[in-house]
Order: C-alpha cells, then structure tokens, then sequence
C-alpha cells in the first residue's frame, strides 16, 4: 500500500504542473505535505487528485465502505522562508511527537 500511496503523489507531481512538492509525511491515519502552488485553483485541483486516489487505495486495502476521509483538507499559508521551515520541521517531527519513533530521522 505505501509504494501504490507515493505512485499518487509521483502521478500528482507529473498530472499537475505549477505544484511542487517539498516534503511529504505518511502517517497511519493521515499525512503531511509541504507544497508550493501557483494558484488556489491548481492547489486544489492537486489536493482533489491525491485525496480521492487515496481513498481509493486505503478503501481497498482495508476494505471499507463509505468515506475515508471525516473532512476537508486544512492548509497553512507560509508566508515567508522562516515559516515554511517551521512548517518542515512539524511535518518532519511528527511521528516522534506522536510517539510513533525516538525521533525524526
């Protein structure tokens, strides 16, 4: 499942020029990403294609019925250099934050 979830953002990559992806985090029950757009509209159009895909693969694995996802993606605007390595080092820190390894590396 995790090589077909990376094939999703690799296609997204390729499907969707003017989004570039930074960083990406893959937990068990959500993930992270830091990404630059050139629009809203591309952002989205990005974000619709990766959500609906993996949903499908997730729904599939586990066969489930129903929706994957509870809402809507939340995005956080960095304004600045400062900001998006904040927001880089959070996604990066995650999976030690929530216990999941010792740390980040």
């Amino acid at each position: 499942m995790n090589d077909r979830l990376v094939g999703v953002f690799g296609r997204a990559n390729e499907k969707y020029e003017g989004v570039e992806l930074h960083a990406l985090v893959i937990m068990g029950n959500h993930w992270h990403a830091l990404l630059s757009a050139e629009s809203a509209g591309k952002l989205s159009a990005w974000m619709n294609f990766v959500a609906g895909n993996v949903a499908r693969i997730a729904g599939e694995h586990h066969a489930w019925e129903g929706k994957v996802w509870a809402r809507r993606y939340r995005g956080t605007v960095c304004v600045d250099r400062e900001s998006a390595v904040r927001m880089l080092a959070y996604s990066v820190g995650h999976s030690a934050k929530e216990g999941l390894t010792r740390c980040p590396e």
